[in-house]
């Protein structure tokens, strides 16, 4: 059966097909790209099999190029997209995306509507980047809601060291600064600056336009405690000494709603300062204490306004002294009117900022009189040719040519006028006409001048003519004008700003001193190159047609792109226009050579079109948006060679291989993260140095990886991922005696209480900076940065107690005794001692301490076992047995006379294996084992 190689979506990927049957259409393949990729059942499909497009029910046994090119498209319309964050700011909505596309396509769309290219965009779901190679339709399985990110790089030099972050774009600067000050262990307020100007807190990245992969300088800013009293009250603050009094006066007004009005001054050392002084210039200490105060004393006044004309219309409104004046305005009394104001006979001269107080009352008489002005407006209708009107608003003394010309907003227009078929004197005013309310006039505009930039007799530079015209001239208008006046036998086209006018256009229309391009049809000397044969020939265009556009033209000539160079051989710049190589003789040639390459590792063979002019190292970057190498027969190739400095016979096929990814990601931070591509001969240290501290731990899969390794000899795949931390050296020190206990590198991410698990510690408290720290939280919450000391008081040991071949282990405090030990553990057995685990020979004292026992791992371990001298014996009658505990100097008589009183018993003889023992020896002139039992008669 037929082996097919289907490729699709403009080679994006590749499948192979085996048809099961002669039956087997195309269809079927569609269907198996379907199931592999998940495509939309309602996508488009295109199908193109031997240069021909087929529909689903081709066969596949009529396929001649055992290749299958199957495009498929689906487009969704008003497509939204969020940004991670979620803020409806920065939602964005794209007119139309194909769900067939790959997201990093989809993310070529978000960077041009943002209209951010420099950027880096990626699509992601919770904190995870999808894979760019991923199609839109496939994340649906995952949500139906994706997210974008704006990823940007800086630099930070700090103490001699550059540090790389990666931030989002829309992160805003008070973010970012905690971030820095984190990563550097900064307790100091921090600017971060960009070519010498200060990023504000509410400031984002991309608001401001910041390129990608800059260094942005970092300042601490100090800080001074300072002390301000106000109305008897005191207040603290914690200021920058770069701030001026101005700015702090501002800040405290706002702050406590003091009216906008006011005018504070501020005091030092009975001193007024100045607004421009600034905090560092003073003479400063730990606390300075300023005395604030107000200009102005803030009161309520009673005002009564008084009607001039009607006194008995007056009323009464409540204001402070600070208010504006303006404030009035919108009472219901003044509601659309235009008046005076009088205080004591005097007009009050009104403006913007007028507060109350600065009004002079005679006595605190709060008394305001008013009069209403009269309007003398008139309303005039303005015709112009097209019978259209518009109606103005002008006083009798206004010019008639000004209040026309303002409203066609065109000094320069000239316009006659009429009235009733009057013709009116537009250099009068409206009353010296008696032009009156509701009056009509007709407006009729003259000629204009329009300038025009023309070559004249195919001069080398266009010149900057003047055409007058009528005032309703259309551009073919000036065409044909333009036409008569210079002669000219072929056609012409006009241009604006690059682009061909509608011949119906209106000049009128277009902006003053536009400056309209008339651009003529030419001859121009053409050299063509086809398959190897040289012919000469005119061919006609315009003198504005672009060198791209001429390209286009000939396109079809060669059905393929072409190169154009002059006479010298040199490239014809695409923007600059044809007219520019008039005198010279233009060569044209096939832009492309063919190349048949395949992807190491992969079977497929691609024959494609490059430029013959791309380097290998071009040629590569097109075919993939990697860093790639290539060979010929296992030969490497310099990549800066040039496509046609190649020998490539039609059987030649280069071998590309691709660089392999890799995400360098900060340990619990997602966002932080670069993308490495390597080789896998390439040493990991050498690519990852410059984004990492040396002190920085690499894991891959959460094994601890060496950097000094290749990435082959470590194992790292293509699109893996390495995580990074940066170890913290820490001391331990005794919180007691202050002396030193170890120290090692730690996880910044690490628990407290992980650290003491690794170690015989038992209850602990832990001290940084002389505060007792939270066991349950990591180094990095703490803050606790490199070559930091934490101190250790231990507040109870762990025991290691072995009884009767058990091991019990003990949590005790670290003052607890021996015989305290005992009664806790109920080891009163008087015939059993403590001894050391190391030491048994000598039983420890009743008043020994614990702590005084600790053994060189930290550890106190004891053992409780018979004591040497004692012995335990086994005695046995008719009805029982006992086991009892003797000193082996002890007397038999003696033992049988406390035998008897602590059992009740009377006339005990006692047997061993069947011999009666004289009650006269001792214990230890008897010959016996601890399996032996001693038999007892009474």
């Amino acid at each position: 059966m037929k082996k097919i190689n289907v490729l699709v979506n403009k080679n994006q990927f590749k499948i192979e097909f085996q048809s099961k049957s002669s039956s087997s259409t195309i269809n079927d393949v569609i269907q198996q790209v379907n199931q592999i990729k998940g495509f939309p059942n309602k996508a488009k499909v295109e199908i193109t099999v031997d240069n021909q497009k087929r529909d689903r029910k081709f066969l596949i046994k009529d396929i001649q190029n055992p290749i299958i090119y199957v495009d498929f498209s689906d487009e969704i319309e008003n497509f939204m997209i969020q940004h991670f964050s979620k803020d409806k700011e920065h939602k964005i909505i794209l007119e139309k995306a194909d769900t067939c596309k790959q997201l990093s396509e989809i993310e070529k769309q978000i960077a041009q509507k943002l209209d951010c290219q420099q950027y880096i965009i990626r699509i992601m779901k919770k904190n995870q980047f999808f894979d760019k190679t991923l199609l839109l339709c496939q994340i649906f399985i995952f949500q139906q809601e994706i997210f974008y990110v704006v990823l940007v790089k800086f630099y930070i030099k700090y103490k001699n060291q550059y540090c790389l972050f990666q931030i989002d774009a829309f992160s805003h600067f008070d973010q970012i600064k905690q971030k820095v000050r984190q990563k550097f262990g900064i307790e100091e307020e921090i600017d971060l600056q960009f070519q010498n100007k200060i990023l504000q807190d509410q400031q984002t990245y991309f608001s401001q336009k910041i390129p990608d992969s800059v260094e942005l300088v970092l300042s601490i800013k100090c800080k001074q405690n300072i002390q301000i009293q106000y109305k008897k009250t005191n207040y603290n603050y914690s200021v920058s000494v770069n701030i001026t009094i101005k700015d702090l006066l501002q800040q405290f007004q706002q702050i406590y709603s003091i009216h906008q009005n006011q005018k504070l001054l501020i005091k030092f050392n009975d001193k007024i300062l100045q607004d421009d002084i600034r905090i560092h210039s003073l003479d400063l200490s730990k606390t300075i204490q300023f005395k604030m105060e107000n200009q102005i004393v803030e009161k309520s006044m009673q005002i009564q306004f008084i009607d001039n004309e009607k006194p008995q219309n007056n009323f009464s409104y409540n204001v402070s002294n600070l208010d504006f004046f303006s404030s009035i305005y919108r009472l219901k009394n003044f509601e659309g009117k235009i008046c005076e104001f009088f205080v004591d006979g005097q007009k009050l001269q009104i403006t913007n900022n007028l507060i109350f107080d600065q009004i002079k009352f005679n006595n605190n008489n709060y008394q305001i009189q008013y009069s209403a002005t009269k309007s003398q407006l008139i309303n005039v209708r303005l015709y112009d040719d097209d019978i259209n009107f518009t109606t103005i608003q002008v006083t009798p003394q206004d010019l008639i040519n000004l209040e026309i010309k303002k409203k066609f907003s065109d000094n320069e227009i000239r316009i006659t006028a009429y009235k009733q078929g009057q013709k009116l004197d537009l250099n009068e005013t409206f009353g010296q006409q008696q032009i009156k309310d509701g009056d009509k006039i007709r407006c009729f505009f003259s000629d204009i001048v329009v300038q025009i930039q023309i070559r004249i007799n195919n001069e080398d530079w266009p010149q900057i003519e003047q055409i007058r015209i009528d005032y309703l001239a259309t551009v073919k208008d000036l065409k044909q004008q333009v036409i008569k006046k210079y002669k000219i036998n072929d056609n012409i086209k006009v241009l604006c700003e690059n682009k061909n006018l509608d011949e119906q256009d209106l000049l009128k229309d277009y902006p003053k001193n536009t400056i309209f391009i008339i651009s003529k049809e030419i001859q121009f000397k053409f050299e063509f190159i086809l398959q190897n044969n040289i012919h000469q020939a005119e061919q006609k265009f315009f003198e504005t047609d672009k060198v791209k556009q001429i390209k286009s033209n000939l396109k079809e000539i060669y059905e393929d792109e072409v190169d154009i160079v002059d006479e010298d051989y040199r490239n014809l710049d695409e923007e600059e226009e044809i007219s520019t190589y008039l005198k010279k003789l233009i060569r044209v040639s096939r832009q492309n050579i063919d190349v048949k390459y395949k992807i190491q590792n992969q079977q497929i063979i691609i024959d494609q079109k490059f430029n013959k002019n791309l380097t290998l190292k071009e040629m590569m970057q097109i075919i993939a948006d990697k860093k790639s190498r290539c060979y010929i027969e296992n030969n490497l190739l310099d990549e800066e060679t040039k496509l046609n400095e190649l020998i490539l016979e039609p059987q030649t096929i280069i071998i590309i291989e691709h660089t392999s990814h890799v995400q360098l990601i900060e340990y619990n931070n997602n966002l932080n993260s670069q993308d490495i591509e390597f080789y896998p001969e390439e040493i990991i240290n050498d690519h990852i140095q410059n984004h990492i501290s040396e002190k920085s731990l690499l894991l891959f899969n959460n094994c601890q990886v060496n950097k000094l390794n290749s990435f082959r000899d470590e194992k790292i795949q293509d699109n893996g991922q390495l995580f990074y931390y940066v170890q913290l050296k820490i001391q331990f020190i005794s919180y007691d005696t202050k002396e030193f206990l170890f120290s090692d590198f730690y996880n910044p991410f690490d628990k407290i209480k992980e650290i003491f698990a690794q170690r015989n510690f038992n209850r602990l408290k832990i001290y940084y900076q002389n505060n007792e720290i939270n066991q349950d939280r990591t180094l990095e919450e703490i803050g606790v940065i490199e070559n930091s000391a934490l101190e250790i008081e231990e507040i109870s040991k762990k025991i290691k107690l072995h009884i009767n071949n058990e091991i019990r282990n003990i949590v005790v405090n670290n003052d607890m005794d021996i015989q305290t030990l005992k009664q806790q553990e109920n080891l009163m057995n008087n015939n059993y001692q403590l001894f050391k685990i190391n030491d048994q020979q000598h039983p420890l004292q009743d008043n020994s301490l614990l702590v005084d026992l600790i053994n060189g791992n930290n550890e106190i371990e004891l053992i409780y076992k018979m004591n040497q001298n004692v012995m335990q014996i086994v005695l046995f009658d008719q009805e029982r047995k006992y086991i009892e505990y003797i000193q082996q100097n002890t007397q038999i008589k003696t033992f049988i006379q406390e035998f008897q009183n602590k059992y009740g018993l009377n006339n005990v003889s006692i047997f061993l294996e069947g011999e009666f023992l004289n009650d006269e020896l001792k214990f230890s002139q008897i010959s016996f084992n601890a399996e032996d039992e001693f038999e007892i008669v009474n």
